[in-house]
């Protein structure tokens, strides 16, 4: 089908580091949400669920926090006892957001590249030349850095260059032809939610393949059932807090093609995970080129994909 609006991945890619490192947010309004007290709703979906999750990792010390999908909001009957509530969305133009911020009566958050109004204080970046792709890539690793930046007291960008070089050499390095494959297992963890959900939104959405992901901790219940009836799939093995069980996990399944993608960069865990879901971004590019498919131009369905994504109606 026709691509009129998106651009072909090597254009994306060619102009991400560039992306990053132009984009320009207000820096008073970032300190709204390192200041954050007390329980904490974050509403995304899509491409930004994984900016929801990265923003967990920073405010769960102040308050529970729980990530949600916007259709969840209204099956919640606990959401009225949250004191500050997060949507994180690159358009906010997802069905549900604007009746969830009519809805919420405590204090609310906008993280967007939409130059529209709201009634929340709206933590907003820019991109001077903006992104055109069916997957999200700066629109995504934007917030991210954002959150970094805001919660770690750093400037991201002087290491932008560095991390883009040292996850393109590592896909390099792992050397493994997908173009066989029909199903990529993904064994993973809280401290590695971030990066899961990015591989599997990336190669979902762009329908390279199926992917199952595991707790590491599920594995131990039978799912490795799973592993032993599909002995071709590819296994990505994440991970950022390593003990001696990720150690037992990847011995017990020498056997099967495991691709371990658990090297620390960065002692901080905030750094490494950012670093990790650049690391999923290149990975994603390298499957989807083994299958013949552009992840920034993939084809797809337009009657089912356009009627689903405008769908207006009650969730």
């Amino acid at each position: 089908m026709e691509h009129n609006f998106t651009e072909t991945y090597k254009v994306n890619f060619n102009k991400l580091k560039f992306r990053l490192l132009d984009a320009n947010y207000d820096k008073k309004l970032a300190e709204e949400l390192v200041n954050i007290k007390g329980s904490t709703l974050i509403v995304c979906t899509g491409g930004s669920k994984s900016v929801g999750y990265y923003l967990e990792m920073c405010i769960n010390d102040f308050g529970l926090v729980k990530v949600i999908e916007p259709r969840d909001y209204f099956y919640m009957s606990e959401v009225k006892y949250y004191d500050n509530l997060v949507i994180v969305s690159n358009s906010m133009k997802s069905n549900g957001l604007e009746n969830i911020l009519d809805d919420f009566k405590g204090n609310k958050y906008i993280i967007t590249g939409s130059n529209q109004n709201y009634n929340a204080s709206v933590l907003r970046y820019v991109m001077n030349d903006n992104e055109r792709s069916f997957i999200s890539l700066a629109n995504t690793l934007i917030p991210m850095m954002i959150i970094l930046e805001s919660f770690e007291k750093m400037d991201a960008k002087l290491i932008i260059a560095d991390m883009l070089l040292m996850a393109l050499e590592l896909v390099n390095s792992i050397g493994y032809d997908f173009s066989n494959s029909n199903l990529i297992q993904i064994i993973s963890g809280y401290d590695s939610r971030v990066t899961q959900t990015v591989l599997e939104s990336n190669l979902v959405e762009t329908g390279a393949l199926g992917v199952v992901i595991h707790d590491k901790g599920s594995l131990c219940h039978g799912r490795s059932n799973l592993i032993y009836r599909n002995p071709d799939s590819p296994i990505i093995f994440l991970g950022n807090k390593l003990n001696y069980f990720d150690e037992f996990l990847k011995e017990s399944l020498l056997n099967y093609n495991i691709i371990d993608l658990t090297d620390i960069k960065y002692e901080r865990s905030l750094i490494n995970e950012f670093y990790k879901v650049i690391v999923m971004y290149y990975l994603s590019l390298n499957i989807c080129i083994s299958k013949n498919i552009d992840m920034c131009m993939p084809d797809y369905d337009k009657s089912v994909v356009r009627k689903l994504y405008n769908y207006r109606g009650v969730m």
